[in-house]
Parts: C-alpha cells; structure tokens; sequence
C-alpha cells in the first residue's frame, strides 16, 4: 500500500465517525427534524425517530413478562 492509499483510507474513517456522531432526530413537541439533540425552534426535547433494534437476545430475556401480558389481555377480551 502507497501514503496515498492510506491516507483516503484514514480519512474515509474519520467520515464515518463523524456521519455516526451525527444521528437524526425529531422533535417530540413540533416535529421537526434536527441533527441536535434539542429543537432549534421550540427548544423542546428531540428524539431518534427509529424504532429500537430488535434483539432476539432480549425477547429470550423478557419472553415471560410478554406472554403473561398476553395471557391476561386474552383473559380480559374472554370476559368481556
């Protein structure tokens, strides 16, 4: 590999750390989307507007909590 070469690879790097840092959000009061942490217009607090990852390592973790939820919302709509 040539200087050249490791320099465009370095700086191909440092762009995605940056491009990472830099996440999108939205904000929960207006709506607006921001790259802040909090809106520029209403000064509001901003969030990710994905949903979370899903992971099968945690629905084997609460697996339990889910399926009594279940189970008890059957109940009810039983007795209704």
């Amino acid at each position: 590999m040539d200087l050249s070469h490791l320099q465009e690879r370095n700086k191909l790097i440092k762009n995605r750390l940056v491009i990472k840092q830099m996440s999108l959000h939205k904000c929960l009061k207006c709506g607006t989307y921001t790259l802040q942490e909090t809106c520029s217009k209403c000064k509001e607090k901003a969030v990710s507007p994905a949903p979370a990852r899903f992971s099968i390592e945690h629905s084997k973790k609460y697996g339990k909590y889910r399926r009594a939820l279940m189970k008890k919302m059957k109940e009810e709509q039983e007795s209704k």
